[in-house]
């Protein structure tokens, strides 16, 4: 096969340029006989890049079958990566994250398909994508992942155990719950000494002096 018929069977059906993690439609039959599209094309024309409630209900396919498709199903409802076919994209070149603030340059489908999907390996060149998309695993946040497992992490779900009252505290809030046990405790002190259960400090001295 020439470098051209190489180019030509990995075009995608969307872009017109050589796919970057091409996928193939699961609509139907027909559709996997179909040219490949980009993955960041296939998400972008579904709308999947969006929060599920503001993804539309129906959506025609991309390779022109007919089909129609719910954006607001699971995205490997939708579509399959054609893995057969990252030999023949790797001879083309490397795969470049298609995000904008990063642009990650893998050598591989394979690394590009886990920089993106956030599992890559201590091996790759490069580590996950922090602009790709992805829900938090603990809720149903759906954000850029540099947001996800960053501040909203922290703020939601970086939790501490408190050893005195035992309720889980955000760690960004434990500074204001600790002085909260600081009052508490004061307080108690306060009475404990105007109940002469405990002495104060002046107390314990005059104590030790005698």
């Amino acid at each position: 096969m020439s470098f051209e018929e190489l180019k030509s069977s990995l075009t995608c059906c969307i872009c017109m340029e050589i796919a970057t993690l091409p996928v193939h439609s699961n609509c139907c039959e027909n559709a996997k006989s179909m040219p490949p599209a980009c993955l960041m094309c296939v998400r972008s024309y579904l709308d999947l890049n969006k929060p599920f409630r503001e993804r539309p209900y129906n959506k025609k396919s991309w390779v022109g079958c007919g089909c129609t498709l719910n954006p607001r199903q699971k995205s490997h409802i939708l579509y399959t990566h054609t893995v057969q076919l990252d030999p023949i994209r790797n001879l083309l070149g490397p795969s470049i994250c298609p995000h904008e603030g990063c642009k990650a340059k893998c050598d591989t489908t394979a690394e590009l398909r886990r920089h993106l999907k956030g599992t890559a390996t201590s091996s790759d060149k490069h580590g996950n994508c922090q602009q790709a998309m992805t829900s938090c695993k603990y809720c149903s946040f759906f954000e850029k992942r540099c947001i996800v497992e960053g501040e909203h992490f922290e703020e939601n779900h970086n939790y501490i155990t408190c050893i005195l009252c035992n309720l889980a505290v955000p760690k960004m809030r434990m500074k204001e719950h600790y002085e909260k046990h600081e009052r508490e405790l004061s307080n108690l002190k306060s009475s404990l000494i105007e109940q002469n259960i405990i002495l104060d400090s002046l107390q314990i001295e005059n104590k030790n002096l005698n």
